[in-house]
């Protein structure tokens, strides 16, 4: 998760601070016992958090919005269907831009192993037209050796943006030959209304 940066940021910290300094003052007025003050404290400091973590929600949609406009936004998921297959590496090349790689560890690669599991690889801005994507990626079986050799494979495919935002998604999954991991792009469309 990223955290907002600047002064608007500051200033929100410190009225924060400055609330709870506020709300620890006027309960110090009051004879209370020190459990009770513990109590208070501690559900001011649980307030001042999930304020925060609001705070950095929002923040980040309001970011989001304005680096990831609808009329070229362009998200990019994983999927694997294929129950046994640890992902090590893939990447995605759009166009002609640098490629987008992730490299898995074995605890990412087993999560994406759950049920509907998606994982967001790319968020970026295209153009209105055709675009071309090339995915490649490797990984092993879990019941092969250490020895045994990598699965990979490739796949090109040309998408076309429209004016609203685009998802795509790369689904890895069984082929029909001899069983062999294939891919596929598949676009989402929103549903008509």
């Amino acid at each position: 998760m990223q955290y907002s940066q600047g002064p608007k940021a500051l200033r929100h910290v410190a009225f924060c601070a400055l609330m709870l300094g506020i709300a620890v003052a006027a309960r110090a007025a009051e004879p209370i016992s020190s459990a009770d003050a513990a109590l208070n404290l501690d559900q001011a400091v649980q307030a001042l958090k999930d304020e925060a973590t609001q705070f950095n929600r929002d923040a980040q949609a309001a970011e989001d919005a304005f680096l990831y406009p609808p009329h070229s936004r362009l998200s990019i998921y994983v999927s694997n269907q294929i129950p046994n297959l640890l992902l090590t590496e893939i990447s995605v090349t759009i166009d002609a831009e640098a490629p987008v790689t992730y490299r898995y560890d074995e605890f990412d690669a087993r999560a994406l192993l759950e049920r509907d599991a998606l994982q967001r690889l790319v968020h970026t801005n295209v153009g209105r037209g055709a675009h071309r994507i090339k995915v490649s990626y490797a990984g092993q079986f879990v019941d092969s050796g250490k020895d045994a050799a990598p699965v990979s494979g490739r796949h090109e495919a040309v998408f076309d943006k429209g004016l609203e935002a685009a998802e795509l998604e790369v689904e890895i999954l069984r082929g029909a030959r001899k069983g062999a991991p294939s891919l596929r792009v598949r676009e989402w469309r929103a549903a008509e209304q």
